[in-house]
Order: structure tokens, then C-alpha cells, then sequence
């Protein structure tokens, strides 16, 4: 199993080192404080898209703005929730990626 992740392609391998990272940190972090994983998703989403297309990544500022607003007016997350957990998703991609080369 390991040699087959290796082996794969570069993105695959920072997508799936990504997603370890950031799914370990909401569960760890979950058991205390209720990070907003849905924050988390969409601003690793938009930031794996501006490493692969560069400011395209702008069409997601409006999508990230309203899955926030959406999760606060439900009251299902703090504000602090949700820019904690968008700022995980973006920071941890962004240096996953670097680590990888892209």
C-alpha cells in the first residue's frame, strides 16, 4: 500500500498528506472546541485551485463568505470557529504544497 501512495503522482501524494494532516488536527482539535470543518474543506479546496490555476481562486471568495455567514446564522459555529478552521484548511494546503514543490 505505501509503495502505491509513493508512487502516485505528486499532487495526489500533497492532496493525501493534506487531508491526513487536516483530518487528524479536526478530530484533535473537535474534542475541545468545534472547529468549523466545513471552512476547513472549502478554503483547502480554494487553495489546492490557486496552486493548480493561479487567481481563479478569487470565484471561491464568495462561496467561503457564504458557507460562513451560513454556519454562524445557524448557529452551528462561532465566528472564531469559522476563521480558525478556514485559516487550518488554507495554511496546512498552503504548506503542503510548498513542501511539494508546487
Amino acid at each position: 500500500f505505501n509503495a502505491y501512495i509513493l508512487s502516485a503522482p505528486a499532487i495526489i501524494q500533497a492532496l493525501n498528506l493534506t487531508l491526513f494532516i487536516l483530518v487528524t488536527f479536526l478530530f484533535a482539535i473537535s474534542q475541545y472546541w468545534k472547529i468549523s470543518g466545513h471552512m476547513m474543506a472549502t478554503a483547502t479546496m480554494a487553495t489546492v485551485v490557486f496552486f493548480l490555476q493561479g487567481f481563479v481562486t478569487f470565484i471561491f471568495i464568495p462561496i467561503l463568505v457564504f458557507i460562513g455567514w451560513h454556519r454562524y446564522y445557524l448557529r452551528h459555529h462561532t465566528a472564531n470557529q469559522i476563521l480558525v478552521g478556514a485559516a487550518l484548511g488554507a495554511l496546512v494546503t498552503f504548506f503542503v504544497f510548498k513542501l511539494y514543490g508546487f
